[in-house]
């Protein structure tokens, strides 16, 4: 299962062309999309991958814009692309 979310992220940086435009803006390898409130529960937090990440499992992620694997900064889903870093001005 791994091989294959290492896979489908090199094909998105291929279909992409590697463009940076598709990478999130801020820290981290995702976007949130949204925060579903729920009574007398915890928020769930709905996010949007990066296309260049992949979960690899226990083994940690993957990113197919740095070919970096397992990083200890990626095993959290933080940057190591150094792209969009900063959150957008809005």
């Amino acid at each position: 299962m791994a091989h294959e979310s290492v896979a489908r992220a090199n094909r998105a940086f291929e279909d992409f062309h590697g463009v940076v435009d598709v990478i999130p803006h801020g820290p981290f390898c995702y976007t949130i999309v949204a925060i579903e409130e729920r009574a007398g529960e915890l928020p769930v937090i709905k996010t949007k991958s990066c296309p260049y990440f992949a979960s690899i499992g226990e083994d940690g992620n993957y990113c197919a814009f740095t070919k970096i694997e397992t990083d200890l900064l990626l095993s959290d889903s933080c940057k190591v692309c150094g792209v969009n870093d900063n959150a957008p001005q809005g």
